[in-house]
């Protein structure tokens, strides 16, 4: 259930969609959560190197884009300590019972198949968002400023 503009203003999110309309309408849907801190990504390598800058409450993700898959950069989340626990949307068209069980056995916190409707997706953005605590800017900015994010 979305609470308006403006519930989730200290929250920071990495998409990582290459088509541009799809990143347009998510990033709107985020938005409309009152999400301001939004990175973006158009392939799973650009994703990866906002990992090692940045510290994110979620990644909303395209299953298949170029350079690296959104399933093998889950697993290289799910992989290091420091993002193993954070919560991973995959966007997928890739539905076959296969698939949706290796995203799983991946690590993925939560999917939705595309086409998917905005009010879908919004929902699981919510439900997502709302289990996270705002993040203390602070601790992120020092954090950054010494040098301890750790290479994915």
């Amino acid at each position: 259930m979305s609470r308006g503009p403006g519930h989730y203003p200290l929250h920071r999110v990495l998409l990582a969609e290459d088509s541009k309309s799809m990143r347009a309408m998510e990033l709107a849907l985020l938005q409309e959560l009152g999400v301001t801190r939004v990175d973006q990504a158009e392939n799973g390598l650009q994703a990866r190197q906002l990992l090692l800058k940045h510290r994110y409450q979620l990644i909303l993700c395209d299953w298949d884009m170029p350079e690296l898959s959104g399933l093998d950069l889950l697993r290289q989340v799910r992989h290091h300590p420091a993002t193993q626990d954070l919560p991973f949307i995959l966007c997928t068209a890739n539905a076959s019972r296969d698939e949706i069980l290796l995203a799983v056995k991946a690590g993925v916190s939560d999917y939705i198949t595309k086409p998917f409707q905005p009010a879908a997706l919004l929902a699981k953005l919510d439900l997502w968002l709302a289990k996270i605590p705002a993040p203390n800017l602070r601790l992120e900015e020092q954090a950054a400023i010494d040098g301890r994010l750790d290479q994915l």
